[in-house]
């Protein structure tokens, strides 16, 4: 069975008063937030060419208080949040392809065009 995930982005301020984004990830078992500025929004569509054994992962964004870097293996895209590539806290691996659904919205709540 094959979970269902769905992307919500929406326009924040931080505490700096700065305006960015806040990328939701769901599905039914977990949630992952990323808290990014519109020029790591760009970054994106770059994991696809992102690996992890390469020490290519990309770092875009922010969540649960750190880092959030993103890269694609074997069809996956994962989200390692922690430090850095290496000494992660968390991990979420979705499908590959929703990379597709976070530029969809992306392109749905910005003014950001791929």
């Amino acid at each position: 069975m094959t979970e269902e995930i769905h992307v919500c982005l929406n326009h924040t301020i931080d505490e700096d008063g700065t305006p960015g984004f806040s990328l939701k990830i769901l599905s039914q078992t977990w949630e992952i937030n990323v808290y990014l500025t519109k020029p790591e929004l760009l970054l994106i569509p770059q994991a696809r060419t992102a690996r992890w054994d390469d020490w290519g992962s990309l770092k875009i964004g922010k969540s649960a208080g750190d880092s959030a870097f993103w890269c694609c293996s074997e069809g996956l895209l994962s989200i390692l949040v922690g430090h850095d590539q290496e000494t992660w806290d968390f991990c979420v691996a979705m499908p590959a392809t929703v990379i597709d659904d976070i530029m969809a919205e992306i392109e749905r709540e910005s003014d950001i065009r791929f």
